[in-house]
């Protein structure tokens, strides 16, 4: 099977593809694992991770006398997010390079986004503050989306490019 998905999944680079064939099996093989046993050993600790965080958060918030499910979306969060640095450190080493300034202003631009949602939602939240639990969610998925839009066009995001050229192919075709 570890041969099968080596050879649909390459993991030699493109510019090495033109040798692919010169690759054995073997190698490969050896070249899959290289590559891809690390992503499942961290993956599998943030599992691990992500259980223990939830049984303690959701402990803590019962304690704290908040919601239990609060703590769960807390758990995952953080479990999500030492899992995705773990990941970079360990790409960072084995690509000499991530090409940090990028990384650095996609998660500038997260944090601008995040803190604009926050705040509408919020100013949502307490606006409507006694009206009914539908309207308060329906409510908060149309002003959370919106903003989220009109945060996202003025920073003129290569994905944000992307994504209206890929709608705009679909509606020609």
């Amino acid at each position: 099977l570890k041969t099968r998905l080596a050879t649909v999944f390459n993991p030699i680079p493109p510019a090495h593809r033109n040798l692919a064939p010169a690759f054995d099996a073997e190698a490969q093989a050896y070249l899959w694992e290289r590559v891809y046993v690390p992503m499942g050993l961290v993956g599998a600790a943030a599992m691990l991770l992500s259980i223990a965080f939830s049984l303690l958060f959701s402990y803590s918030f019962t304690q704290l006398g908040w919601m239990p499910h609060g703590g769960l979306a807390l758990a995952v969060s953080v479990s999500t997010a030492l899992e995705v640095l773990t990941l970079l450190f360990l790409m960072r080493k084995r690509l000499h390079g991530l090409q940090e300034r990028q990384v650095a202003a996609a998660f500038g631009a997260a944090l601008i986004f995040t803190a604009v949602m926050t705040a509408g939602l919020l100013f949502w939240l307490e606006w409507l503050r006694f009206a009914s639990p539908l309207l308060l969610a329906l409510g908060g998925v149309v002003v959370g989306a919106s903003l989220y839009g009109l945060t996202i066009l003025p920073l003129r995001l290569p994905e944000v490019h992307a994504l209206f050229q890929a709608v705009n192919r679909r509606m020609t075709r």
